[in-house]
Parts: C-alpha cells; sequence; structure tokens
C-alpha cells in the first residue's frame, strides 16, 4: 500500500511538471497530498509554475494548494513563475502573498519579475498590493550574507572604479539598498527612499551614453541629473567633458549624503573648480536636493540640458516628473530606460510628447551594457542585471518657441503654487485659467483659452501630485514663485 501511495504521489508531481490536469486531477482524487514536496523542497505548484501550466495552477489552488510554501532555497512558486516570465501564473500565485519575500539569496518575486525584462510579469509585481507605490527593489535586493566567500557585495559599502571608456575612471561608493527588516522607501515618501544607494543597470546605460556623445554636445552647458542616487550619469558626464556643469539631484537625505561623498571622491581625484554660473561663482560639479512635489531653486532654472535614468517605477510619479521637466526650463531631457517592465513608463513617454516636446527613441547599443569595472565577475556580483536588460535612450527636445502647452503648464504650475491647485469643480475639457498671451485664436477670432486636456492638466491640478493637506502650506511658502522665474516666457504666436 505505502508503495502504491508513492507511485501516486510521483505520478501527481510528474502530471503538474508536464500539464497534464485530467491525469493529475485523478492522482488527486486517488490520495496525492497536494502539500507534498519533492527534492528540494519543490511542490506541485512550483513545478507547474515554472512550467506555465496555468490550468495546473488553477486547479491546485482550488484543492487548497499553498502558493507561500518556500523550497529549499526559500523560492517560493511565485519566484519561478517570475524567472520564467509566466504573468498569467504568477497573478495566480501572488493572490495573498508578499511580492517582497526573499528567498536565501536575497531576491524577491518583484526582484525576478523585472529581472527577467517581461513587461506583463513586471507590472503585476509592481502594481500588486504588498509593493508599496514606486518600489524598487531589482538586481540588488539586499539581504545579509548576499557576497559569496565573505567577499564584499551588495550588503556592504563599497567604492568601485567606474570606466565608461572617457579615459578617466570615477570612483563611486553604492551603500545598501535596504537591510533584511528595512524598506527601502522608508514611509513610502521621497525624503525617505533609500532605493538612490545602489547602482542601477539603465544608470550604468546612461552614463556610458554621456561618456560618448557628452563632450560633443553638452560642451560648456549647465547639467542637472534627475533622481541621480549614486550620481553616475552627472559624474560620468563631468570626467568626460571638462567643460560641463553637472548637478546630481535627489530628495532622500541618505542618498543625498552619499551623492555628495561621490563629488568628494571625484573632487579628490579630478578637481572641482569653481565656474561663472547664472548665480554667480559655483562649483563645476555639485549635489543638491530636490524634490518633484517642490519647486526648483533659482538657479536649477537656468540649466539646459536634464538628464535621468529608470525614473519611473508607477504611474503616480508621471505628473510629478512632468512639471519638474518643465519647471527646470532645460531645453532638452535625455532619459535612460528598460524598454519594459516599468509601470507609468509609457504614460511618461505620451505626456511629454502630448506637451509638445519633440521625441526621439534608439536602442542602446550593445557595446553600452559593458562592464564599467576591470573585473568582469565583480560586474556579474554588482550589476547583474547589465547585460541583460534592454535600455532604451529617450531625448526629448522643447520645440522653439515653446509650444502653447509647455508655456501654459509652466503658467499653471507657478499659479497652483501661488494660489492652490485648480477649482476641482473645473471639469476637463473646460477652458483652463490661462493669460492672454498663452491663448489661442480660434475659428471665432475670439481668444479662448485651451482645454485642460490640451494643457495635459487635470481637473485637480495632478500635475502637482499634492494632496489637500499640503496645499494651504505650499501656497504660503511657495507664494514668490512667480511665472518670470521661467526662461521661456517669450509669447508664442
Amino acid at each position: 500500500m505505502a508503495a502504491n501511495a508513492e507511485e501516486i504521489q510521483d505520478e501527481f508531481f510528474a502530471c503538474a511538471r508536464y500539464g497534464e490536469l485530467d491525469d493529475m486531477v485523478a492522482m488527486l482524487d486517488r490520495g496525492a497530498d497536494v502539500h507534498a514536496a519533492a527534492a528540494g523542497g519543490q511542490t506541485a505548484l512550483h513545478m507547474a509554475c515554472a512550467n506555465g501550466h496555468e490550468d495546473i495552477v488553477k486547479a491546485l489552488l482550488e484543492r487548497g494548494a499553498d502558493a507561500g510554501a518556500a523550497n529549499a532555497a526559500g523560492n517560493m512558486p511565485a519566484h519561478y513563475a517570475a524567472q520564467q516570465k509566466h504573468a498569467a501564473c504568477l497573478k495566480l500565485v501572488l493572490e495573498g502573498q508578499d511580492v517582497l519575500r526573499r528567498n536565501e539569496f536575497g531576491r524577491s518575486a518583484l526582484t525576478e519579475a523585472i529581472a527577467s525584462g517581461d513587461g506583463a510579469c513586471s507590472t503585476i509585481a509592481l502594481e500588486h498590493e504588498s509593493a508599496t507605490e514606486e518600489k524598487i527593489i531589482a538586481g540588488l535586493d539586499v539581504q545579509d550574507g548576499d557576497a559569496p566567500d565573505g567577499a564584499a557585495g551588495p550588503a556592504d559599502d563599497v567604492t568601485h572604479a567606474l570606466n565608461f571608456g572617457g579615459g578617466r575612471a570615477v570612483r563611486l561608493r553604492e551603500r545598501p539598498i535596504a537591510g533584511a527588516k528595512d524598506d527601502a522607501l522608508g514611509d513610502g515618501g521621497g525624503a525617505s527612499d533609500r532605493t538612490g544607494l545602489g547602482v542601477w543597470a539603465a544608470a550604468l546605460v546612461l552614463g556610458r551614453w554621456l561618456t560618448e556623445e557628452g563632450p560633443a554636445k553638452l560642451a560648456g552647458k549647465r547639467v542637472v541629473e534627475l533622481g541621480a542616487g549614486c550620481g553616475v550619469g552627472a559624474l560620468a558626464l563631468a570626467a568626460a567633458s571638462p567643460t560641463t556643469s553637472v548637478a546630481a539631484t535627489d530628495c532622500a537625505a541618505e542618498t543625498l549624503e552619499n551623492c555628495a561623498h561621490n563629488v568628494d571622491l571625484f573632487e579628490a581625484d579630478h578637481g572641482n573648480p569653481d565656474v561663472q554660473g547664472p548665480l554667480g561663482s559655483t562649483k563645476r560639479v555639485s549635489s543638491s536636493s530636490l524634490d518633484w512635489d517642490r519647486p526648483p531653486a533659482p538657479g536649477m532654472t537656468h540649466c539646459d540640458v536634464v538628464v535621468g535614468a529608470d525614473l519611473v517605477y508607477h504611474a503616480a510619479a508621471v505628473d510629478k516628473l512632468c512639471k519638474t521637466v518643465v519647471a527646470l526650463g532645460a531645453a532638452e531631457f535625455w532619459y535612460a530606460a528598460p524598454a519594459t517592465g516599468r509601470a507609468g513608463g509609457a504614460e511618461l513617454l505620451a505626456r511629454l510628447e502630448s506637451l509638445g516636446f519633440e521625441h526621439a527613441a534608439t536602442p542602446a547599443p550593445s557595446s553600452y551594457a559593458a562592464s564599467p569595472l576591470a573585473d568582469a565577475a565583480q560586474s556579474a556580483l554588482y550589476f547583474p542585471d547589465l547585460a541583460s536588460v534592454d535600455v532604451v535612450l529617450h531625448t526629448f527636445r522643447r520645440p522653439t518657441p515653446p509650444s502653447i502647452a509647455i508655456q501654459a503648464l509652466a503658467y499653471l504650475v507657478k499659479q497652483d503654487l501661488a494660489h492652490g491647485p485648480i477649482p476641482p469643480e473645473k471639469n476637463p475639457g473646460e477652458p483652463a485659467d490661462i493669460p492672454a498671451h498663452l491663448c489661442l485664436n480660434m475659428m471665432s477670432k475670439e481668444k479662448k483659452g485651451p482645454t485642460r486636456e490640451e494643457v495635459g492638466v487635470g481637473p485637480r491640478g495632478e500635475y502637482l501630485g499634492y494632496d489637500d493637506d499640503m496645499i494651504e502650506h505650499e501656497r504660503r511658502k511657495f507664494s514668490e514663485f512667480k511665472v518670470s522665474d521661467f526662461p521661456f516666457g517669450e509669447k508664442t504666436k
């Protein structure tokens, strides 16, 4: 009888692995244990998810299979579904589970989904209820003991010497994004977000891009890097183009402290002279706080180019980023981002285009995925996704003169800061409150303001991203932030 039971269990596992639904159900009816584990702690649900058998997964869950069961390596069935790009299975087994739960190697199902490069899996994982808005846990998910053989690894502070081919290496420190008990986003706000402490694949691609094209196209210009984190893009550009002045910006205090440390390393290696900028004498390479929910410092509104890498992980960040790009007043925005797997990514591109920015996109050359470290093995440890993530290089150029939508948004941002957001009773399609010189001449020859849909601003002024409790505070604090602060105030014909 025991041997027969063992045979039934083995046949049950085989059916789950190979997708034989009717036979699997028959084995369950004959006494197979849906919770049993085979070698390595693999349950039937692990096997079905690894092989993408959606119908098997549904049947196992209906019979009480545990989607939270971990195998000997700490992998849940969701880890395997994400690794193998089986989005339908992933959605099923994530119900009621924690997408951020880590295996013995410190990787979560969210990590595996993003690393897989599959847009559907990434979206399912990023939008799961257990993933805090804008959660960024990818190839450097950190847990004590990640590094093999006692070597320094992602769980430790480490200083890299990055060389992107410009002839001058950049020393750069990255720090643990999160320990086993830490939430990388802290309380969910930008000020406590620790994700910028790590180096991401798209940032390395941005560094390579700026190194190769910056000297010819950005010489003598003032460049601001958004969401700079460790400052990879800004420092790579500064090393490659000695006449370009750069400011690396972020929001979280711990991230800014680390970025400032990296600027100090750059100064020690390459010098950092004072340059004459719009506000007088400033350092050529600097770091500064920039919260997308608040206006930039006056000096930043005189920058020439904005750059960034992998800035959007949730649709809620799109409005804030677009507002910031417009508020900075730069003529160009260079943006490196993964081709898939970023919630809000497509919305960002569409929103900038709708504002009137001229958009060009090209896949990053394969050479941009080359390791910036001398030791390729170390690159595989610290930057595991660099060789596998497809990154697209986007350039957005503001037309001259600026489009009506860009000018209108700049005005509305200023007015909302001074007077609060657009009244909620104003609905999409109704004329926006825009000054006369920004109005369109319609067929009636009467001046009429562009609708909110044309401007790209929602009925509650969504570009600001403020909640109702902040409005009065921001109104008082920034009441002197005037339209004239923007460098593109010329009239549009």
